[in-house]
């Protein structure tokens, strides 16, 4: 597998949204952070439901990477890390690494557009930009959740290096599409004369924009790293968390309570 490109967002003469300004979207709630989680992440798989669909599949994994997986994540996932990111001493340290991911199955998945300018044909979402590219987006759907990104911040903020794996399955141009990216939310910084705003995205550069790798290679990087897989002509979106803050508990502990989350 080709190793993944970093693109760190530089700020535009006529400003950004900073890093900070996506993670401060959630604020300080009362919840339990994993209890945000959990009522985000489904709110966001409901509303992305199939139309007519009576019921989505949610589902919670979690698991520590074999030294394979982490060696992927390291020399293939993330060759290129920022230096505003905890990640690279994560990814160096001798302790575990371990994923969270929150999937769903049988909804239309993060389909449209990969890019913010450009505008989703007729009848299609713009699930993927108003996730990975926008911030301060309005629902597109009625009655729908995830206003204004406080939905996706959480992803961020239950990682202890504010990043996230994407893999997701969609229809693009009436075809099945598999799309897979690496995001991160660091603090803002300065390099060489030049501001950053503190958000990465891994992926492809294609005509210098980053774009999600697609199809077998977006299946086989998911498959190595362990993500849960899709059925036949089954779409839905894995979200992965890079290393959860668990606070004070165990993360069997952890996992039981984001159970009773979920039927709460």
């Amino acid at each position: 597998m080709n190793t993944l490109e970093l693109y760190s967002e530089r700020y535009s003469p006529t400003g950004n949204v900073t890093s900070e300004g996506v993670l401060n979207q959630l604020g300080r709630p009362k919840l339990d952070l994993l209890a945000v989680l959990m009522r985000e992440s489904v709110q966001n798989s409901w509303d992305a439901r199939l139309p007519d669909a009576p019921s989505i599949r949610f589902g919670i994994a979690g698991w520590t990477l074999s030294e394979r997986q982490r060696e992927l994540l390291k020399q293939v996932v993330f060759p290129h890390r920022p230096p505003d990111l905890t990640l690279s001493n994560l990814l160096d340290s001798s302790q575990d690494l371990q994923v969270l991911a929150l999937y769903d199955r049988g909804t239309e998945g993060l389909g449209g557009p990969t890019r913010a300018d450009q505008m989703p044909a007729e009848n299609e979402s713009n699930n993927f930009v108003d996730f990975l590219r926008n911030v301060g987006q309005p629902p597109d759907k009625h009655l729908a959740g995830g206003t204004y990104g406080y939905g996706k911040a959480v992803f961020y903020r239950v990682s202890e290096a504010h990043t996230i794996l994407v893999h997701t399955r969609c229809l693009s141009n009436g075809k099945l599409q598999s799309r897979f990216m690496g995001a991160a939310l660091g603090s803002p910084f300065a390099d060489k004369q030049q501001r950053f705003t503190g958000r990465h995205w891994w992926g492809r550069t294609e005509n210098d924009v980053i774009e999600p790798i697609l199809n077998r290679e977006s299946e086989l990087m998911a498959v190595n790293l362990g993500l849960p897989n899709f059925q036949e002509h089954e779409r839905g979106t894995t979200v992965a968390v890079i290393q959860p803050v668990w606070g004070e508990r165990s993360p069997e502990q952890a996992a039981q309570l984001m159970v009773e989350y979920l039927l709460w």
